[in-house]
């Protein structure tokens, strides 16, 4: 990510997933490690393979939330930000940033889906 020096720890990580395990609002967090981030990016962009070695550098791991409510969407992804856990990116108002992101295009059509 762009604004971290360095990956977050073990510890760091497994502090976020508890503390979003007991945030208001949230029904289910996983877990998406680098290197499974890593094989789905393969996945879903074959031709860009000759690009992945800046590119896995880039990945983060990541704790994917899902919220009880669309309404609490951005509440949550909210109370993430104001909460600047450690080994967290910070927030940015732009997706391509980084950071805690809610509210893209991409969750409202899989919220339709369902």
């Amino acid at each position: 990510m762009p604004d971290c020096k360095a990956d977050a720890t073990r510890a760091q990580e497994q502090a976020v997933g508890r503390a979003l395990r007991r945030s208001p609002h949230v029904m289910r967090v996983f877990f998406v490690s680098k290197a499974v981030g890593l094989k789905r990016f393969k996945k879903k962009n074959p031709l860009l393979v000759k690009q992945l070695p800046a590119i896995a550098n880039s990945l983060p791991d990541e704790w994917v939330v899902t919220v009880d409510s669309d309404r609490n969407e951005a509440k949550v992804g909210q109370a993430i930000c104001a909460a600047h856990y450690r080994g967290v990116e910070a927030c940015h108002p732009a997706p391509e940033m980084g950071g805690v992101q809610w509210g893209s295009p991409i969750t409202d059509r899989i919220r339709r889906l369902r």
